[in-house]
């Protein structure tokens, strides 16, 4: 099952249609919030179902600010990454990720895109698709038998 996963769009739903309109053999969108309103955009667009988290510039209440789902076996924690502090690091979102028993982190925040291995679990930052922040990113994850690989695409 292939996943793709954004975050930060700031209201470049269209760029973001527009990457990904390229794959047809998208499963679902998780949008990791900051204009958690482009997800449904975009949803509708490629005819996806849609997973979000609200982030720091979202409404209060437009969606939880933290989910855990589990998909193809893996379990995964989804945040936006601004409660853990994480453009100050890692350690708090590892801390809870071990707490939440997850195999993958999704989270967003930092606009930068990154995968790194810490403590067995893998965390993905999609980096970000807001217009004038460069060529924008976003992250495709293949999840099959219980494992996830994740792919940064700009």
């Amino acid at each position: 099952m292939k996943i793709a996963v954004l975050s930060d769009t700031h209201g470049n739903y269209p760029g973001a249609v527009q990457a990904l309109s390229r794959y047809s053999d998208l499963s679902a969108l998780i949008h990791l919030g900051d204009n958690h309103d482009d997800a449904f955009c975009i949803g509708i667009a490629l005819g996806l179902p849609v997973i979000g988290v609200s982030g720091n510039c979202d409404p209060r209440g437009a969606a939880p600010r933290e989910l855990t789902r589990t998909i193809g076996d893996v379990r995964f924690l989804m945040t936006h990454g601004d409660l853990f502090h994480v453009k100050s690091g890692l350690e708090r979102l590892i801390r809870r990720a071990e707490h939440a028993d997850v195999h993958a982190v999704l989270f967003g925040h930092t606009h930068v895109a990154s995968i790194t291995k810490l403590n067995g679990i893998i965390l993905i930052n999609p980096g970000c698709m807001k217009t004038g922040e460069g060529p924008g990113t976003h992250a495709i994850l293949s999840v099959t038998n219980g494992t996830v690989a994740a792919e940064i695409i700009e």
